[in-house]
């Protein structure tokens, strides 16, 4: 009986130092959106600030507007590289905003390599 307790004791012990301390070793891919606006005039306008709050460089593939689309004209340009714990502010232009709604979606996917990540996050539309 002390056996069969020690011995799962131990694996447990096992996975957690291994759930622990593989981020460590292994580069994590993790981006944040940290704010959004949407500003309606003649033109609409997404300013996006997106920080790369993993350890590993990556390209942001799409910066889309759920419900409307995704974003076009981006400055700088999409598919530019993000060096871990950068901070790029984008402004890019959309279409289709509906001026009257207080806030959209912004989904932004990225990647590296073979892998992807992704973040949504609300954007408030204002009126200038």
């Amino acid at each position: 009986m002390v056996v069969v307790l020690l011995t799962i004791v131990g694996i447990a012990a096992v996975l957690l130092f291994w759930s622990i301390f593989s981020g460590m070793i292994r580069p994590q891919l993790r981006v944040k959106i940290e704010q959004a606006v949407i500003y309606v005039d003649t033109q609409q306008v997404l300013q996006i600030s997106i920080s790369n709050v993993g350890t590993r460089d990556f390209v942001v593939d799409t910066i889309e507007v759920i419900g409307v689309g995704s974003a076009s004209s981006c400055n700088p340009s999409l598919g530019e590289t993000i060096p871990a714990g950068a901070v790029v502010q984008y402004s890019c232009q959309i279409s289709g905003v509906d001026p009257t709604q207080a806030s959209y979606l912004v989904r932004v996917d990225v990647s590296s390599g073979n892998d992807k990540a992704s973040d949504t996050a609300p954007a408030l539309v204002r009126r200038i």
